[in-house]
């Protein structure tokens, strides 16, 4: 008990003594404060200016007046382009001269492809499906067709793989494709005469893709011509 009451005491001293130090340190952090404050007292006070009686103060010199005249703004020059000097209403011409020649492209478009789907029509039942597919990739390689091998290229590659539906598909975008080279007016655009044989035989594979698919017909597409003839018009038409 007695040894329990000596370390209470103990502990309750050096409390106490902590207690007293923080004071302590707390004092002299205030001391500080309090003469660094004076210093900068001290240091902000400017010493006294001594004026001699016997000088007296010299005037300040005259400042030279600025005179500001009003100017007035120079008419700016205007620009001699034509583009801008037209008015906003003939713009409007402009654009539907560009419609009308849009919607005659158009227009032409569907009439060759109109045409290229009833010659087809005709060929098939002529001469039946399969006669008329063969003679359609045998066109389609011929040395004319040149400028339509992507379009070539593209439908052999769905026939490789075997089914009916990409091959429809790819025949008809490509017949679509044909006839608007066919359709074109342009000095660039190629023979109308070609471009017509070309979505003619596209639009025979397109009503027709089983026979296409049917068999070893694609093999054909790079065989020659039948007899070996050289076609002087447009392919087989």
């Amino acid at each position: 008990m007695a040894s329990t009451l000596k370390f209470d005491s103990e502990r309750r001293e050096m409390r106490r003594e902590r207690h007293d130090a923080r004071v302590a340190r707390k004092r002299e952090r205030q001391q500080a404060r309090q003469l660094k404050h004076a210093h900068r007292l001290d240091a902000v006070t400017a010493p006294p200016v001594v004026v001699e009686r016997g000088t007296s103060a010299r005037e300040p010199e005259p400042v030279p007046e600025a005179r500001v005249t009003a100017t007035e703004p120079e008419p700016r020059p205007q620009s001699q382009c034509p583009v801008t000097q037209l008015p906003l209403k003939e713009g409007k011409p402009l654009v539907a001269q560009r419609e009308r020649d849009v919607a005659a492209f158009l227009a032409r478009r569907e009439e060759v492809i109109t045409a290229a789907r009833a010659e087809a029509h005709d060929r098939i039942e002529r001469i039946g499906e399969e006669r008329a597919v063969a003679d359609a990739l045998g066109a389609l390689a011929h040395s004319g067709a040149a400028p339509w091998r992507r379009h070539r290229e593209r439908l052999a590659e769905a026939i490789s793989t075997g089914r009916i539906p990409p091959v429809g598909g790819c025949a008809r975008r490509a017949c679509r494709g044909a006839a608007s080279d066919a359709a074109r007016t342009s000095r660039r655009a190629p023979d109308p005469e070609l471009a017509l044989a070309v979505a003619v035989a596209y639009a025979v594979i397109a009503q027709a893709p089983w026979s296409a698919v049917r068999g070893a017909r694609a093999e054909r597409a790079g065989a020659p011509l039948p007899g070996g003839a050289s076609c002087r018009r447009a392919f087989w038409r």
